[in-house]
């Protein structure tokens, strides 16, 4: 499947530069369940991998010098690459995940993937983790990207059901 990357959408594509990423960052910070077990966030991301994407999250941008740019479809994303598991060292204060997420953001987003990253962050103070997203703005801008994370969110834990953003 292809389609055509609407003009806005390219801009972000094409005014991006190393020093420049056209990417959007959420960052959740979140509580275990009461009595979840210790493989809780492990199993989290065991679950998440096994979620595959749908568009937009499964294209990856198609820009050639001469022809249309367009979305192309992802054969099999890499759930690995897409979705991570990440620890704190001791102590686990905010100000380390703080420097953490600021490293990660930094670095811009792999052109020949979908263009999206999951990381799930253990070893906050508390028992606590974190759930830092970033997905380029030329496949959802933020208004929609926190319609879409709201709508994954539990209110209430049931561990069967996993809802994602991608």
């Amino acid at each position: 499947m292809t389609r055509g990357i609407p003009p806005l959408d390219l801009m972000f594509l094409l005014a991006e530069r190393d020093t420049q990423p056209s990417h959007v960052g959420a960052l959740l910070i979140l509580r275990p369940p009461p009595r979840a077990p210790r493989d809780y966030v492990a199993a989290l991301v065991e679950r998440h991998r096994a979620i595959q994407p749908r568009p937009p999250y499964n294209l990856v941008p198609d820009i050639r010098v001469a022809g249309r740019p367009v979305w192309r479809e992802a054969p099999a994303p890499d759930m690995r690459y897409h979705v991570s598991h990440l620890a704190l060292p001791r102590p686990g204060r905010e100000a380390q995940l703080w420097e953490l997420v600021e490293d990660l953001h930094s670095v811009l987003l792999d052109r020949r993937q979908p263009l999206f990253r999951v990381r799930f962050i253990e070893g906050l103070q508390g028992g606590r983790f974190a759930m830092y997203t970033q997905i380029h703005h030329a496949i959802v801008d933020g208004v929609s990207g926190l319609a879409r994370t709201a709508a994954a969110l539990n209110d209430a834990p049931r561990p069967d059901d996993i809802r994602s953003i991608y």
